[in-house]
């Protein structure tokens, strides 16, 4: 396999909504599999989630990418619903849950509690800090399991 570069930075780089939909698929499948191999990478992306988050404090487009401030609220919420799905794999996603989680209430809801902010695609500057339809998916998706209760 070659490294590329599609959304994010660089092809070394970390785009935001790569990792959260690696965070997210983890979560879930170990969820359903109970399989260890999706626990022990799950921990992996959790241990790198956690350093840049406590580096950082928000969820950029790209981890890597501190020329820019952008967010991205599509992948924050994706983050968020797999941190949730995961809570049993490792007490840090729930701690990390609750702090992205006031990030995203305080940083990424307009006045009629929308999400904004989304990122669609940075280096072709093409939808930015814009509402995100994927966005808005995970966003329902999330609401609902914290209404329910359940993995989704």
């Amino acid at each position: 396999f070659k490294p590329v570069k599609v959304q994010g930075k660089s092809e070394k780089s970390c785009w935001a909504r790569g990792l959260a939909w690696a965070i997210y698929g983890t979560s879930w499948f170990w969820g359903k599999t109970q399989d260890k191999i999706f626990k022990s990478t799950f921990i992996r992306l959790i241990d790198f989630l956690e350093k840049k988050w406590y580096e950082l404090k928000r969820i950029p487009y790209d981890f890597e990418d501190s020329d820019t401030d952008i967010i991205d609220s599509s992948a924050a919420v994706i983050i968020l619903l797999g941190l949730y799905n995961g809570k049993n794999i490792n007490i840090r996603a729930s701690v990390l849950f609750d702090q992205i989680w006031e990030w995203v209430k305080n940083n990424c809801l307009d006045r009629k509690k929308r999400l904004i902010h989304g990122c669609y695609h940075y280096p072709k500057h093409i939808f930015i800090d814009n509402e995100i339809i994927f966005g808005n998916y995970y966003f329902f998706k999330l609401l609902l399991a914290l209404n329910t209760k359940e993995v989704v």
